[in-house]
Parts: structure tokens; C-alpha cells; sequence
């Protein structure tokens, strides 16, 4: 499923007022100007590519965010990750990091957020559709 996400919207509902440093966005592909200007006031992307292939499978692009989230911890460039994710995959990344003293908090959708990775989780929240937009504003004809 591809949904139409509304960036500043879901950094604002990820972080819920909490101060930030740095969010990150991993993507596949070369980002245009204008996904650019859209993004990065909200996310910085860190594109796969330097760490793996896209076609390699799951795996590889799991172990690419995995160890990136470890190195940046490791350097101490941050004290809380937030990671959005679905699967068990993370398990192992999220208990390494939260032994460098880290607090890992994992926001998925409900319906695929996998056990081990919400139990091994600091924190684990929930994703629905409405964190991905705003609510439509209304308009002056629907408020008379």
C-alpha cells in the first residue's frame, strides 16, 4: 500500500512536542529538488544505497538501517531513536542500542507491528492513518 504521507505532520505527531535533534528518513531513491525542499526542513534523508543494494531483499536493507542506528549511537548522536517499523527484524539492532544506554521507542501500525519488536521496545506507540495527515481543514460554508 502507498500512502500519501504529509511529513511535517508525522514529525509532529512522532515527536509530540518533545525536543529534537535529528530525523531521519532512509529512502532507495535519489531524491528530486522538490521532494527535497518538502523534506528537509522535517527529515534528513540518508539514502541505502551507501550501505545496500535495494534488490538485495529485506534483509540487506535491514541490516543497512540497523547498522547506521548503531554507529549513530555509538558516536552519541543521540539519546532517544524513534524507529517506525513493522517487523522482528529490528529486535536485535533495537536491544544492542538500548545496551549503549539508548531508549529505543518503536511506532508501527497495530495490524503489523510484530510482538518481539513492540516488547523489546522502551516505548512502542501506535500508528493509525490520521498520524500520516492532518485532519481536512473545513471549510466556512461547513461551519455555518
Amino acid at each position: 500500500t502507498v500512502y500519501n504521507v504529509s511529513y511535517p505532520w508525522l514529525r509532529e505527531r512522532l515527536v509530540q512536542r518533545r525536543a529534537l535533534g535529528r530525523c531521519y528518513l532512509y529512502t532507495h531513491r535519489f531524491l528530486e529538488t522538490i521532494d527535497r525542499v518538502l523534506l528537509l526542513p522535517y527529515f534528513i534523508p540518508r539514502r541505502l544505497q551507501r550501505w545496500a543494494d535495494p534488490d538485495s531483499g529485506r534483509g540487506a536493507i535491514v541490516n543497512a538501517v540497523s547498522l547506521d542506528m548503531l554507529e549513530l549511537a555509538h558516536r552519541d548522536v543521540f539519546d532517544r531513536a524513534i524507529l517506525v517499523a513493522t517487523g522482528n527484524e529490528y529486535v536485535d539492532a533495537v536491544r544492542r542500542i538500548q545496551n549503549l544506554g539508548k531508549v529505543m521507542e518503536v511506532v508501527g501500525f497495530p495490524d503489523f507491528l510484530e510482538r518481539s519488536l513492540r516488547i523489546s521496545a522502551d516505548v512502542t506507540r501506535f500508528l493509525s492513518h490520521d498520524d500520516l495527515n492532518p485532519p481536512p481543514k473545513s471549510t466556512s460554508s461547513e461551519s455555518e
